[in-house]
């Protein structure tokens, strides 16, 4: 999920969302239902992936949900493709996407990339959640129409694809539960489009650090794109704040990957907008230096 400033008509913080993610009530039933309709998705692997050839189906909320959840993101996608292109990011180990939208990365890293096991969690609305179980049964040996009906404070699995309600900087012991040896964390965190929701972003520097194994072979993988090219420090900042918060290690882990923006007539330079970035948080191996009061020089020279 993200934010765009001209389909929505504010600076973020203050958009209707904003205070969802704060802890205001899920959305009422019905609540933009259907208003532009939904978007059917299908993702193929690039030819550079090094997996068996899929094809995912996948179904979005009303493109006009208050969470943002109507699309797939771009970010989604690098993600997804690059996953394809090194699944050796995730084959046989645990991993949990935050934010999962319609769930194509979870999906992707659990059925093409040979994840042991994904947790693919959203923010506890039940059009985003039916839509999120949904998407985890059609693309996995599951029945999607029982699957899409459980309740949404309930977890809910299909094959090695867990799906849970989980609103950032919440207790996450229903999270960890899904694990094998709940205590230790998740091998990967997936994150993709989230850092644009700048107010949660204390909530959500928490949830990578009480997620993340702590071990250094632990990483958190994030793909974003600096959708309102005015406020891009603020995106930048997530990574100074949960360095300093927490401790973990920020850097580059991806080229940059151009894209077309996810809204073309919103304002700012299109290849700023359009453009996917990709960064990666690790705990310090023993003795390396636990400060990180910067953004590494090589993503700060993208960003300019």
């Amino acid at each position: 999920m993200a934010y765009a400033e001209g389909a929505c008509g504010g600076d973020g913080d203050d958009s209707p969302f904003s205070s969802l993610l704060s802890g205001l009530p899920a959305t009422p039933p019905g609540y933009y239902r259907e208003a532009i309709g939904r978007q059917h998705v299908l993702y193929r692997p690039p030819q550079c992936a090094r997996v068996a050839p899929h094809c995912f189906h996948l179904d979005t909320v009303a493109a006009e949900h208050p969470l943002w959840s109507g699309y797939v993101w771009n970010a989604s996608r690098a993600l997804a493709d690059a996953l394809c292109a090194a699944p050796e990011w995730v084959r046989g180990r645990t991993v949990c996407e935050l934010g999962a939208g319609a769930g194509l990365v979870s999906v992707v890293a659990a059925r093409a990339c040979g994840a042991a096991l994904v947790v693919a969690t959203d923010y506890p609305d039940e059009e985003v959640m039916r839509a999120l179980r949904g998407n985890a049964g059609r693309n996995g040996p599951s029945d999607e129409d029982v699957y899409s009906q459980a309740p949404v404070e309930r977890s809910c699995c299909t094959g090695n694809i867990h799906v849970l309600p989980y609103r950032w900087g919440d207790d996450a012991t229903a999270v960890r539960a899904c694990l094998p040896h709940p205590a230790a964390g998740f091998d990967v965190l997936l994150l993709a489009d989230v850092i644009s929701y700048h107010s949660a972003h204390t909530a959500l520097a928490d949830s990578v650090a009480w997620l993340l194994r702590r071990h250094e072979d632990a990483v958190a993988l994030l793909a974003f794109s600096h959708h309102r090219p005015h406020v891009r420090q603020r995106d930048e900042d997530f990574f100074r704040m949960i360095c300093q918060r927490h401790g973990l290690l920020a850097r580059e882990w991806h080229a940059p990957v151009d894209m077309l923006p996810m809204f073309p007539d919103d304002p700012g330079e299109a290849v700023i907008r359009g453009r996917v970035h990709f960064m990666q948080l690790q705990w310090p191996r023993d003795g390396r230096n636990r400060e990180c009061n910067s953004i590494p020089s090589c993503t700060r020279q993208d960003f300019t």
